[in-house]
């Protein structure tokens, strides 16, 4: 048993906001957002993400949330925008199909999506299909630089979650630090230690 807040937010900035914050922080996010997508991966409304900076996030999200080998990689939203930027020879790859070489002078600020042989899985996001995910990740990369996240289906050894219940029931077994549903948010407490003199 762990304890969860529970919060809502009034509008897609604020919760926007709040989730860059959190995803600078190196935590790990399920993300329960709109329309299910209909595609061969998670898209970005039914996705585990975090900070693909963090060079230990793949050992991380294999470990704490999707319990399996430590070597398999993670894939990157991207938006497309930015995409010529930090792969060679990239085209529009909407439904995360494509592999790319990672730019060599980006390969260290990515550290956390570069495969050994300095590939990537991306999906191309653009605002008129994914307006909130692109939102994101435009926070996102306003705060950092980066214009993409780790993107991972949202699911542990089972299928991608279609509902919220099943989202809470992921959320429930495995080791993320907060799922957002819509605008409501639960945030797993972490206990802190203190020491008395």
């Amino acid at each position: 048993p762990f304890e969860v807040q529970d919060r809502t937010f009034n509008s897609d900035d604020q919760l926007i906001k709040w989730m860059v914050d959190e995803l600078t922080q190196d935590k790990i996010i399920g993300l329960f957002h709109g329309r299910m997508e209909f595609g061969p991966r998670a898209l970005g409304s039914r996705s585990i993400i975090a900070d693909p900076r963090v060079r230990n996030m793949r050992d991380r999200l294999n470990e704490r949330v999707k319990h399996r080998e430590s070597f398999r990689p993670f894939a990157a939203s991207v938006l497309w925008e930015h995409q010529n930027d930090w792969f060679e020879g990239s085209f529009f790859s909407p439904s995360m199909e494509a592999v790319f070489e990672v730019k060599e002078n980006m390969r260290q600020k990515i550290a956390g999506v570069v495969h050994v042989d300095h590939s990537c899985r991306i999906q191309s996001v653009v605002k008129d299909s994914q307006p909130f995910y692109w939102d994101l990740i435009e926070a996102f990369r306003k705060r950092t630089g980066v214009p993409m996240l780790i993107n991972t289906s949202f699911n542990d050894c089972e299928p991608v979650v279609c509902s919220a219940q099943d989202a809470i029931n992921c959320f429930s077994n495995c080791d993320m630090d907060h799922l957002v549903i819509g605008n409501r948010v639960f945030s797993r407490l972490r206990q802190s230690v203190s020491l008395s003199a």
